[in-house]
């Protein structure tokens, strides 16, 4: 008896000092639950753009432009097509060799599952904005919930250039960085990761002022509301915000670093645990919508602190090209450019007559 007891009391002290376990929640499902909601918020965005009357394309109006302007705007719609045929015709080509999609081949594609963000930064008030010379059919700005800027579909977004933008250049950008951070690492082998940040932050940063400069110089788009001390050339068509430099250089910096740390299976830090998914076609959705979650994130950090930037702007420069503003503010239109002494004007506020001031 007594030895039976022991038995049992052994058995209940064992059941009671045992953790209870239950199944862990992979990371990548965490991520790519969020990529899910992104994606299809963006598809509710896009359907109800696509299907209203805002649908249509801005036109520059009577305004001239040089002749080689528009040759120009050509070229870079003529480039950023060719870059997309290009990653496409290089990821079946991978995926031909690798026999799975890698991770570096959905980075391309969680690119172009960011570009709904595109205009996000003129939220609030006119930040930016593209030559209506480009092809567009207007934007879908104003379905987005909560969007504030009046006439925001006004902007026009150029179909034939942005997206192959982000789905090609951006990408591109990000693993250049990661490649130099790889020359970097051989270079100082004593680097930690804040040095590796800091090298990527420098690069984004030099090659977003590079390639921005390009289309800004020309006029292919412009930045509008800004603050004229924290800019170069500020006061002027060609004003360039220092913080699209700083921010946008680290959101490409942040990308360099996403493809950088990988780990010896070439998944990303957001992949991690997709090794438990058997499903080849299930393995690279839940990947591919981690990663989005990611770079949506990051595009999402960068557009709030727009937000706010732009609730510092100076004045737009006096005489901005009409085919900049399209009718969203100045002379001519119900609303008065945004400007440090410009209330800022809410959807559905009564329209003012025809604004004949300053811009």
């Amino acid at each position: 008896k007594k030895i039976e007891g022991d038995r049992i009391m052994n058995s209940v002290s064992m059941t009671s000092t045992t953790p209870i376990t239950g199944r862990e929640t992979k990371p990548v499902y965490i991520w790519a639950f969020v990529g899910v909601l992104f994606v299809l918020f963006q598809a509710y965005v896009y359907g109800a753009w696509i299907l209203s009357d805002k649908f249509h394309a801005i036109a520059p109006g009577n305004e001239p432009v040089p002749s080689w302007f528009n040759g120009l705007l050509i070229f870079f719609q003529t480039g950023s097509i060719l870059s997309s045929i290009a990653v496409v015709v290089w990821a079946i080509r991978s995926y031909r060799r690798e026999g799975y999609v890698t991770s570096v081949v959905l980075f391309f594609f969680a690119w172009l599952l960011s570009y709904w963000q595109d205009p996000l930064a003129n939220y609030y008030r006119l930040n930016f904005s593209y030559s209506s010379h480009f092809f567009n059919r207007g934007s879908w700005s104003e379905f987005i919930p909560g969007w504030v800027l009046p006439l925001g579909s006004n902007m026009p977004e150029p179909l034939l250039f942005a997206p192959g933008a982000y789905f090609a250049w951006q990408a591109y950008v990000g693993l250049m960085i990661c490649a130099c951070l790889r020359v970097a690492k051989r270079r100082w082998p004593s680097i930690g990761t804040l040095g590796l940040f800091l090298v990527a932050a420098a690069i984004g940063m030099v090659i977003d002022l590079v390639l921005e400069g390009g289309f800004i110089i020309p006029g292919a788009y412009r930045f509008t509301g800004i603050m004229y001390k924290f800019a170069l050339w500020g006061g002027t068509f060609h004003q360039f915000p220092l913080q699209e430099i700083i921010f946008w250089g680290i959101v490409l910096a942040g990308g360099g670093l996403l493809m950088y740390f990988r780990d010896d299976k070439g998944h990303t830090v957001v992949e991690r645990g997709c090794e438990s998914i058997r499903s080849k076609t299930g393995n690279t959705f839940v990947r591919l919508m981690a990663i989005t979650a990611m770079i949506n994130l990051m595009f999402l950090l960068f557009n709030m602190v727009s937000w706010f930037l732009t609730f510092q702007m100076d004045p737009i420069p006096s005489g901005m090209p009409k085919h900049i503003l399209n009718g969203v503010c100045g002379i001519g239109t119900p609303y008065e450019c945004p400007a440090p002494d410009v209330p800022i004007s809410l959807p559905g506020s009564p329209p003012i007559a025809p604004y004949t001031g300053r811009n």
